[in-house]
């Protein structure tokens, strides 16, 4: 997930840097992206 949520950092910077509503939607991903983090399963002990 850590890998991946890396590779998502950049294109999100730039489509709220290029974009006039990017900003919002940059921001909707980059808050959907922690909310799948937080339900990782990797993050729970068993």
């Amino acid at each position: 997930a850590a890998r991946r949520s890396a590779m998502l950092k950049a294109p999100i910077k730039s489509l709220a840097e290029k974009s006039e509503d990017g900003g919002q939607v940059a921001r909707s991903l980059i808050e959907l992206n922690t909310q799948v983090d937080q339900l990782d399963p990797g993050n729970f002990d068993f």
